[in-house]
Formats: C-alpha cells, structure tokens, sequence
C-alpha cells in the first residue's frame, strides 16, 4: 500500500477554503452557538485561524507523505486521523467557552 496522500489533500482543501470564508464572514452562521451581538472575544476569528492551521499541517503531511516508507503507510494514515480528531475536539472545547 501506498501512501494515500488524498485525506490529507481534501482536508486541507476543506479546511482552508472555510477558515478564509469564515474571515471574510461569508459563513459564521454555519458556526454552532455563534451569536453576533455576543462575539465580542472574537469566537469567528479563532475558529478560523484553527481551520487554516489544520489546513496548513494537512499541507505539511502531504508534502511529508512521499517521504513515508510504505511500511508506515498505515501508521501515517491512522495518525494524521488522530491528529485530526484530537485538534477538531480541542477546537469543539475552547469555542463553547466563547
């Protein structure tokens, strides 16, 4: 097996293109719990600078990817879903105290 850089690319894909909509504000009501009057911290731009991060680190692992021995296909497969599952819970965390 290969090492299947296609998660990664449609992660960064996904990630990038909704951190710079949510900067533009184009999609803040896609945001649970966002409420205008009440984001004064700056719950919308939080988000979205950890959206462009995990879309930057899914640019780093693919770039990583054909470096990656095939052994370790399932290792850097199964890790960077890790990864992602952990960073998008943290996310999840900290914006319910926005």
């Amino acid at each position: 097996m290969k090492v299947n850089i296609l998660l990664p690319l449609f992660n960064m894909v996904f990630f990038l293109a909704w951190g710079f909509a949510l900067k533009k504000g184009k999609t803040v009501e896609w945001l649970a719990g966002y409420d205008a009057a009440k984001d004064k911290e700056g719950l919308v731009r939080w988000v979205a600078n950890q959206f462009i991060a995990i879309g930057a680190v899914s640019l780093l692992l693919i770039l990583a990817g054909p470096a990656i021995p095939e052994r370790f296909a399932y290792v850097y497969f199964f890790g960077y879903l890790l990864l992602l599952a952990l960073w998008l819970s943290r996310v999840s965390d900290i914006a319910r105290k926005y």
